[in-house]
């Protein structure tokens, strides 16, 4: 997929991340979320949001064998620390330990989650 930015008000280029995928991924931008959907929908989503000084991510659900890759590539790709801000799997877990994710308490919004949330600088 080539140049994905959809709009004029998206901070940052997600070319890179959306070519490491495994599956096609549409990219569209709702609100102030930004959506990479896998266009057959089984496959999962991830929500993100973007911000001057850091990206939040939502909520990933893609159907992914393992994340740390994701999480590297994100990581490498974005120039503003990532928040995860809901854990609640063993593989995600892992990923972000994998990629020296560090335990945050992201106080903005009352998510609970099994493993916490956590930052990727």
């Amino acid at each position: 997929m080539d140049a994905v930015k959809c709009s004029d008000t998206m901070i940052y280029n997600y070319s890179s991340i959306i070519a490491s995928l495994p599956f096609p991924i549409s990219l569209y931008e709702e609100l102030e979320f930004i959506h990479f959907q896998t266009t057959d929908l089984k496959e999962g989503s991830l929500l993100i949001e973007e911000r001057n000084d850091k990206v939040i991510l939502w909520n990933n659900d893609l159907n992914l064998s393992e994340y740390s890759s994701l999480y590297r590539k994100i990581r490498k790709e974005l120039p503003v620390p990532i928040f995860i801000v809901y854990i609640d799997t063993e593989k995600e877990y892992t990923a972000v330990l994998q990629n020296e994710g560090k335990q945050t308490d992201f106080s903005e919004e009352d998510y609970p989650s099994k493993f916490g949330s956590f930052i990727l600088k």
